[in-house]
């Protein structure tokens, strides 16, 4: 995927963004996957290790109910704090499809 990117990195530095095309080239990849990977990053900051526990397998859970697009969503929003506008050129659909 990275060779792809290499690849095309002159003509896309001249003519585009390409670090969107970046992204979309990590998002297409993943959504063909279609399973999880590794661990979820620590997004809760309890005083109680068990409750942390909790929390990221319920969020784990959470997640595996969403589609990989869905997922990517997720993600992009709020893992990588990209706006709407920003998602949905990565995915390539309507804002309207990103909001919530």
């Amino acid at each position: 995927m990275l060779v792809k990117l290499y690849r095309r990195w002159p003509r896309l530095e001249a003519s585009g963004d390409p670090i969107a095309y970046a992204h979309r080239i990590l998002v297409n990849t993943h959504v063909s996957v279609r399973r999880p990977t590794g661990d979820l990053p620590e997004g809760t900051h309890g005083p109680d290790p068990a409750a942390r526990v909790d929390a990221a397998l319920a969020l784990r859970q959470a997640l595996q109910t969403l589609t990989p697009r869905q997922r990517a969503v997720v993600v992009l929003r709020h893992y990588e704090d990209l706006n709407e506008r920003s998602v949905a050129e990565i995915l390539g659909c309507s804002v309207g499809t990103v909001k919530p």
